[in-house]
């Protein structure tokens, strides 16, 4: 049983390790009493789980490892699994004795060999985990080296931000200043044109009031003088009514005693104009004209 990411695993350089080397190490690390499995998380390419379990199930050691030191987390986690089972991998086992039947003393040095190998598979445990804490320990020294550069190159960054927010700290200044600049001399403006036209406006006002009490002095004169002129007229159309009328009066008399007179008068000169009629005709008769042609 094993578990491996899709493009196989990186070591501590962040070079591939191809799959194949992995299914070595497994299958160099396979024996018929234990399964090996090698596990890589998702999100993070560096840590790996290495476990060891027995094919009865009843022990298992698992190791978690970081960067290339996959064959030492895999030494590591058999050995403990050895331990806590006495049972070895063949490259741990000590070599085997040909013979017949073991005497007493044979078996005691067969169990003080086994002391040896479980000293001796303790010593190698040992040796496993310094190496895997100076293979800790050079990772973490090349993250905090690659955090030191984050951080300066951070810090460089904070340092360009900080200059440029003070830039525009700077320019957000002037820009304001500018602007309230600007804004008193409207301001100014504003005031001067606002008391300007109010000036305009309360002449304005008084020329109205002005042209008002003129333009309603002017009409009561108009309608004082349209008054006076209805009165002359009717006064004089009535004084020429009562001339028309007194005229009348006078020519009617006149003309009445014109006729009288004339009446009176008249045969006077019926008489006159017979005796003048007569006397031109004789006149006439005597040049030998006759009236009647004439």
């Amino acid at each position: 049983m094993r578990v491996l990411s899709p493009a196989g695993s990186k070591d501590s350089n962040n070079r591939q390790t191809p799959v194949a080397s992995l299914d070595a190490l497994i299958t160099q690390h396979t024996s018929p009493n234990y399964r090996l499995s090698i596990a890589t998380p998702c999100n993070c390419t560096d840590l790996r789980s290495v476990t060891f379990f027995s094919c009865d199930s009843q022990a298992a050691a698992s190791v978690h490892i970081y960067g290339g030191a996959l064959r030492a987390g895999i030494r590591k986690a058999s050995l403990h699994l050895a331990l806590h089972t006495k049972s070895f991998f063949p490259q741990d086992m000590p070599p085997k004795t040909k013979g017949k039947k073991r005497k007493t003393g044979e078996w005691k040095k067969k169990k003080n060999s086994d002391a040896d190998v479980e000293a001796e598979a303790k010593h190698r445990l040992v040796l496993l985990e310094k190496e895997l804490l100076q293979d800790h320990l050079a990772i973490w020294k090349d993250e905090a080296r690659r955090a030191k550069a984050s951080e300066n190159q951070l810090k460089q960054r904070l340092q360009g931000l900080a200059a440029e927010l003070e830039g525009a700290r700077s320019e957000g200044k002037a820009i304001f200043a500018e602007m309230n600049r600007q804004h008193r001399a409207l301001q100014v403006e504003m005031e001067a044109r606002s008391k300007h036209l109010e000036g305009e406006v309360r002449s304005l006002q008084e020329q109205l009031e002005t042209c008002q009490r003129e333009a309603e002095a002017s009409r009561k004169e108009a309608e004082q003088a349209l008054g006076e002129k209805d009165r002359t007229l009717a006064q004089l159309r009535a004084h020429v009514t009562e001339m028309e009328t007194k005229y009348e009066e006078i020519l009617d008399g006149s003309l009445d005693l014109l006729l009288a007179k004339l009446r009176a008068i008249k045969p006077q000169w019926d008489e006159t104009a017979l005796r003048l009629h007569t006397r031109h005709k004789e006149l006439l008769c005597q040049f030998g004209l006759n009236p009647l042609d004439l």
